[in-house]
């Protein structure tokens, strides 16, 4: 979890910019779950559009992008990104 807050750290253009990321990524997976709550609708089309957030909103590109996607399919880039704005904030 460590190096995809480093990732983060140094590809996150603002913190405006992460706030909205995240706002969005949270809205998809809640608009994208089944009814019966088993998970999203399509976990490619999921994975897809977390590569299109990523790209406009962090502007991630290559090997930094696709960690980045694979981290928020596996739920940890949230955390990565609230543990950046916690760091964040203490340091001001």
């Amino acid at each position: 979890m460590r190096e995809i807050w480093h990732l983060v750290k140094r590809v996150a253009p603002s913190t405006t910019a992460l706030h909205r990321t995240r706002a969005a990524m949270a809205e998809l997976q809640e608009r994208w779950r089944t009814p019966d709550d088993l998970g999203v609708v399509s976990k490619e089309l999921l994975k897809d559009t977390f590569r299109a957030l990523l790209a406009e909103h962090l502007e991630a590109k290559g090997a930094a992008l696709e960690a980045l996607v694979e981290a928020a399919m596996e739920g940890l880039l949230p955390w990565a990104f609230d543990w950046h704005l916690t760091v964040l904030k203490e340091r001001t």
